[in-house]
C-alpha cells in the first residue's frame, strides 16, 4: 500500500430543551430559574418544595411533630386520601441522605434526618449542554508502519441557567499510537517470519466529557485498580509485540503503565507463549505481574498458568494448571491477600453422536490470607473438585433416543429391550448436569 495522509474532523453537540424539562411539559416558572440558577452543578440543590397545603380532609398526609436527640423535627405522616391535609412529593436523594423510606407506591414513612433516601422536595432537572469536537490524522509510511493521532476538546456545562462551577466545563484528551506490521519480516537476509508491534499513547484530562460511555472491560483485573472513573488527570502508555516465527508458534509480550495524578498508578508486563496447530503438541503458557498504587494502599497480583494437550482424530486430551495471587499492603490488620492454583485433566471430543463432549477432572485449591504475616494466619478456602459437562448440537431428547433404538434395533436385540435401553439413556442424559455433584459428594464428601 502506498504512502498517505488522512484526516477526520467532527463536530458533535447534544443539548436540553429548556421548553421541556418538566414531567408535564410546563414552562419554568421564575422561582424555578432563580433556583437553578443558585444551585450550580449539583442535582440536588436544584429543588423546591414538595409540599403543597390543600385543606382539612382534601390531602393524604398530616404534619406531625417529634422530638430526636432533644431536637425538634416536623414530619408529614401518611394517612389516606381525604384523610389528610397535606399532598407532598418525595423524591429521591440517595442512601443515608434523607428522612423518609418509601414503603409502596405514593405512600413514604418518616425515619429520621440521615436514615432514609427521600426528601419531600421537587427535584427540578438540570438543563445541560454538550459540545465536542473531534479531530483525526493517519498517516501511512510505506506498507508496514501505520501512525495516528486524534484530539477532541469538550466543553460541557451541565446547569446552562447557572454561572456557578463552570471553571469545569472544558477538558481534552490525545491520544497516538504507531503500529508495524510484517508478514515476512527479515534480519540480515533471513526470514524471521510475522512481526507486529504496536505503541499507544493517551492522555486524558478528568474533565474531559465525551458523548459516549467509556466502555473498558475487565479493567479491573487488568489493572489491579478500583475505578475505571477519573478522578484526576491520566496518563496511560502501552506496548505489545507479536511475533510468530512459524505459523503454529507464536511469541507475544506487552505492558504498560497508568498514572492518575501523583497518587494512583498501575504498571504490568505479561509474557506468553503458545503452539497453536502443531500436529504434535499443542501448549500454551503466560505470566503476568500487575503493580499498583493508590493512597492508602500497594498491591501485587502475580498470574501464571500453562497448558498442553494433543488432538488425536476427534479426541483433545489436555492438562492445564493455574496460579495467581495478589498481595495488598495497607495499614489494615484484616485479611487483604489472595491466592488460588487449580490444575485440570481433561479430554473433549469433537462429535460423537452428534454431540461435543468435555469430560473433565478439577482440582483447586483458594486461600486467604494476610501479606504481614502469611506463614501464620492462614484461612484456607475449601478445595473445589469438579467433573463433566457436555453439549447436545442439533438434536433433542427424542432424536437421542430414536439413535439408540436404531443401533440396537440393528444388533439384533429385541424390541422391548430396545425399548428399555433407549429410555435408559434418555434418563441418564437429562441428569447428566447433576453427575458432578453425586460424584463429588460421594468421593469427596463436598
Amino acid at each position: 500500500m502506498d504512502s498517505g495522509l488522512s484526516y477526520d474532523i467532527r463536530l458533535f453537540r447534544e443539548w436540553d430543551d429548556t421548553n421541556n424539562l418538566l414531567e408535564d411539559s410546563s414552562p419554568l416558572t421564575d422561582q424555578e430559574k432563580d433556583v437553578l440558577a443558585r444551585a450550580g452543578d449539583n442535582p440536588l440543590q436544584a429543588s423546591v418544595s414538595g409540599i403543597d397545603s390543600v385543606g382539612a380532609g382534601l390531602g393524604i398526609y398530616v404534619k406531625r411533630d417529634t422530638l430526636l436527640n432533644n431536637q425538634s423535627y416536623s414530619y408529614f405522616l401518611y394517612r389516606g386520601r381525604g384523610e389528610g391535609d397535606f399532598t407532598v412529593q418525595f423524591s429521591n436523594v440517595g442512601r443515608g441522605q434523607g428522612s423518609y423510606v418509601r414503603e409502596r407506591l405514593g405512600v413514604y414513612r418518616f425515619v429520621g434526618p440521615g436514615k432514609g433516601e427521600y426528601l419531600p422536595i421537587r427535584l427540578i432537572p438540570l438543563a445541560g449542554d454538550r459540545k465536542m469536537v473531534n479531530t483525526t490524522v493517519n498517516y501511512r509510511l510505506g506498507s508496514h508502519f501505520l501512525l495516528g493521532a486524534e484530539g477532541a476538546f469538550t466543553s460541557f456545562d451541565k446547569n446552562i441557567f447557572s454561572e456557578i462551577n463552570d471553571q469545569d466545563n472544558a477538558g481534552k484528551a490525545f491520544h497516538v499510537a504507531a503500529n508495524y506490521l510484517h508478514d515476512s519480516s527479515r534480519l540480515f537476509g533471513r526470514r524471521l517470519g510475522l512481526v507486529n508491534w504496536q505503541v499507544k499513547w493517551k492522555f486524558q484530562e478528568k474533565e474531559f466529557a465525551p458523548f459516549d460511555r467509556q466502555f473498558q472491560p475487565a479493567f479491573n483485573y487488568r489493572w489491579n485498580l478500583q475505578s475505571a472513573e477519573l478522578e484526576y488527570d491520566e496518563n496511560m502508555l502501552e506496548t505489545s509485540l507479536f511475533y510468530f516465527p512459524r505459523s503454529s508458534v507464536q511469541f507475544k509480550v506487552d505492558g504498560g503503565l497508568i498514572e492518575r495524578g501523583n497518587q494512583v498508578s498501575s504498571r504490568r508486563a505479561r509474557g506468553e507463549t503458545a503452539m497453536l496447530d502443531s500436529l504434535f503438541l499443542k501448549s500454551e503458557g503466560y505470566y503476568e505481574l500487575v503493580s499498583s498504587q493508590s493512597v492508602n494502599q500497594k498491591s501485587n497480583w502475580q498470574r501464571d498458568g500453562a497448558g498442553v494437550g494433543r488432538q488425536i482424530g476427534k479426541v483433545f486430551p489436555y492438562l492445564q494448571y493455574r496460579h495467581e495471587d495478589r498481595k495488598v499492603e495497607n495499614n489494615s490488620t484484616t485479611v487483604t491477600g489472595f491466592s488460588y492454583q487449580s490444575g485440570e485433566a481433561g479430554v473433549k471430543i469433537r462429535s460423537l453422536f452428534k454431540m461435543k463432549w468435555h469430560l473433565l477432572s478439577q482440582l483447586r485449591d483458594d486461600r486467604l490470607y494476610n501479606p504481614k504475616v502469611r506463614e501464620q494466619n492462614v484461612k484456607i478456602v475449601p478445595v473445589i473438585h469438579a467433573f463433566g459437562s457436555r453439549r447436545f448440537h442439533s438434536m433433542n431428547n427424542w432424536q437421542v433416543g430414536y439413535l439408540l433404538f436404531f443401533v440396537l434395533k440393528i444388533s439384533k436385540i429385541s424390541l422391548k429391550n430396545c425399548l428399555r435401553i433407549a429410555f435408559l439413556c434418555i434418563n441418564l442424559i437429562r441428569n447428566f448436569r447433576t453427575l458432578p455433584g453425586r460424584i463429588n459428594e460421594v468421593i469427596w464428601g463436598v
